[in-house]
């Protein structure tokens, strides 16, 4: 029986603390957040069972058995564990103050801690009976795994938001149990994908074309609106009396060409901006999210 309820504290546990993620990531988001609300609910309701499950049993075995003698958790108990949660994040702080890159930080000692620290102190608050074993368990279900892994988690992804890397020290199995350096690499840098390119004076053209109509020309020169010179070329009458020549296909493929240019120097200019106002959100976040230093906008 011991095994199931543990394993449903697991569950419970990581239940909890994944319906959170999901619950902040749908705050900033703005997204519904009903899906996260469904886990965590998922995750309470695994921990209530194991803990009348854990009561359960507890209740049959005190009948069985004297009661053992526990005592509560001393003060300097709970300091420990206090500082294994919080020292390991208090020093990656300090680093990531310093601009120091990487931030070495051990995830590991801040989920044992926060763990560790909500166990102690449950014991030390709760009665001595049979539903204190499962009371400390519904305490570190509920809340110790999930802010212990949420205290581990969330500075890393904020050092790395920041354009941070960070480091931990973890056992290789495949090197004898030897002791190596993971690297939590920070968020890329590379420029988005941009939209695609608007041709206006392009698509300019290629509309002026698309309403041109034929036009008899004999007709037009016989209404006085066209004229054909002695050379030939023929050319336009304005109502004023003035004359315009009429292009030819030289002149249709010149105007094109000057549109391309005229697109292509405005899509290199929207780059331009794009490339420029990206480095500078870089730089605000390379020198932000600090208590005592802020980025200038």
């Amino acid at each position: 029986m011991g095994v199931i309820y543990l394993l449903a504290y697991i569950a419970g546990g990581l239940g909890v603390t994944f319906g959170a993620f999901q619950m902040m990531r749908g705050l900033g988001e703005l997204s519904p957040l009903h899906p996260a609300v469904g886990i965590v609910a998922v995750g309470v309701a695994l921990i209530v069972a194991a803990a009348c499950l854990h009561g359960w049993t507890e209740g049959r075995r005190a009948g069985k058995q004297a009661a053992l003698v526990t005592t509560k958790p001393s003060t300097p108990a709970l300091l420990i564990a206090l500082a294994l949660w919080c020292v390991p994040l208090i020093a990656a702080w300090a680093q990531f103050e310093l601009f120091i890159n990487p931030v070495h930080v051990q995830p590991e000692l801040t989920v044992l801690g926060a763990i560790t620290f909500t166990y102690l102190l449950a014991r030390r608050v709760m009665q001595a009976g049979p539903m204190r074993a499962p009371g400390s368990m519904i305490s570190v279900a509920l809340f110790g795994v999930p802010i212990g892994l949420l205290t581990a988690v969330l500075p890393i992804r904020h050092f790395n938001f920041h354009l941070t890397d960070a480091t931990t020290w973890v056992f290789d199995d495949a090197l004898a149990n030897q002791v190596k350096t993971l690297t939590i690499e920070r968020d890329a840098e590379t420029l988005p994908s941009a939209p695609l390119p608007t041709r206006d004076a392009t698509l300019a053209v290629l509309e002026a074309l698309g309403n041109a109509k034929a036009v008899d020309v004999e007709q037009e020169i016989a209404a006085g609106r066209m004229r054909r010179l002695g050379d030939g070329t023929l050319v336009t009458v304005a109502p004023d009396g003035s004359t315009a020549p009429i292009g030819g296909a030289d002149d249709l493929a010149r105007v094109a060409d000057e549109a391309a240019e005229a697109d292509g120097r405005r899509a290199a200019q929207e780059h331009d901006a794009r490339v420029r106002a990206f480095s500078e959100e870089l730089e605000r976040r390379r020198q932000g999210g600090r208590l005592f230093h802020h980025s200038t906008p």
